[in-house]
C-alpha cells in the first residue's frame, strides 16, 4: 500500500464565499460569521463534507494611560472618573472593576486605609477611597499599572498611572539698599532671581506674609495688607517707603508661588537705609 500528498492537486470549493474561500493548497481565509461546507474533489469524486463554522473574534475592552500629580507630602486621591474616563469597549459595556496588576516605588497605594496589594480587585463604585500615600520626604516619578473589566473580561491590556510627585518650590532672602527719607523700589528680577522650583517653573506670583516694622510697602501707591497676592508681572510696582529719619535695618517676609503650590518657607527681604551714599558704598549686603 503506498500513500500520496493530492492536497494540491484536488480542486477545492466553499459552499459560502461570503463566508470563507479556500485556496488551491486547501487553506481557508475567513470572511464573516457563519458555516460553509468545504468540499474537495478529483477525477469526478468529491469528498465527504467539513462544515468550517467561523466565529466573531472576541472584542476586549481597552484601558489607557493617566497621570496623576500632587506635592509632596500629600496624599494623592482617585475617584472613579479617573479610571472610566480612560476605559473604552466597543461594544458600549461600562466599566465595573479595576484590578491592580503593578504597584508603584516610594510610596503605598491604599483602599479604605488599607494598603493594596498585588493582583487587587476594586468595584468603580470604591474607587474614590483608593490614595496614593507617597513616602515621606519624597518627590519624583512613580507609577502603577492596571486593568479594566467590562461585566464579562478584563482588558488583555495594562495601562499604566503616571504619578508625579513635585516639590514645594523654595523662596530665597532679598537684600536691598537704600537711603534715608527715600523710597525703593523692587522688580520682578528681585523675587524671580531668588526662587528656585525643581519643577523648573518659575515664579507666578507672590505673597506677603510680614509687613516691615519701619517702612510702608505699596503697590502702585496702595497699602499692602498681610497674606496680599502679587503678579509678577506686577512686582515692578512694589515701594518699600520707610518711615521719616529712619536708617537702620528693616525687613518684611514673601513666599513664592509657581501657580501650582507656594513655598513651604517664607524668606526675607531685608533693607539697609544709609544716612549718605558714601555710608551705603561702603556697607556689604549681608
Amino acid at each position: 500500500t503506498s500513500t500520496q500528498d493530492i492536497t494540491t492537486t484536488v480542486t477545492w470549493n466553499s459552499s459560502d464565499d461570503s463566508k470563507a474561500t479556500i485556496d488551491s493548497a486547501g487553506l481557508a481565509t475567513t470572511l464573516d460569521e457563519g458555516t460553509t461546507n468545504i468540499t474537495a474533489s478529483l477525477s469526478g469524486i468529491t469528498s465527504q463534507v467539513a462544515e468550517l463554522t467561523v466565529m466573531a473574534a472576541p472584542i476586549y475592552p481597552v484601558v489607557y494611560t493617566m497621570l496623576k500629580s500632587t506635592l509632596e507630602g500629600t496624599v494623592l486621591p482617585f475617584n472613579g472618573s479617573d479610571f472610566t474616563n480612560h476605559f473604552t469597549d466597543a461594544e458600549g459595556k461600562n466599566l465595573e472593576k479595576i484590578k491592580i496588576t503593578s504597584l508603584p516605588n516610594h510610596g503605598v497605594l491604599k483602599l479604605f486605609g488599607t494598603i493594596v496589594t498585588d493582583d487587587h480587585e476594586i468595584d468603580v463604585g470604591d474607587l474614590g477611597n483608593l490614595i496614593f500615600e507617597p513616602d515621606q520626604g519624597w518627590n519624583g516619578h512613580t507609577s502603577f499599572s492596571w486593568q479594566g473589566f467590562d461585566g464579562v473580561e478584563y482588558t488583555t491590556n495594562a495601562a499604566s498611572v503616571n504619578l508625579a510627585i513635585t516639590a514645594f518650590p523654595i523662596s530665597y532672602a532679598i537684600s536691598k539698599v537704600g537711603y534715608k527719607d527715600t523710597s525703593i523700589t523692587f522688580s520682578a528680577t528681585d523675587f524671580m532671581k531668588k526662587f528656585r522650583n525643581i519643577s523648573g517653573d518659575g515664579l507666578a506670583k507672590i505673597k506677603i506674609v510680614r509687613l516691615p516694622d519701619n517702612g510702608v510697602l505699596q503697590l502702585s501707591g496702595v497699602d499692602i495688607v498681610v497674606n496680599q497676592e502679587i503678579e509678577v508681572e506686577s512686582l515692578d510696582n512694589l515701594t518699600y517707603a520707610p518711615e521719616a529719619n529712619f536708617d537702620r535695618s528693616d525687613s518684611f517676609s514673601w513666599k513664592g508661588s509657581d501657580e501650582l503650590s507656594y513655598a513651604n518657607n517664607a524668606a526675607n527681604v531685608n533693607i539697609r537705609l544709609a544716612k549718605s551714599t558714601q555710608v551705603v558704598g561702603q556697607w556689604i549686603p549681608w
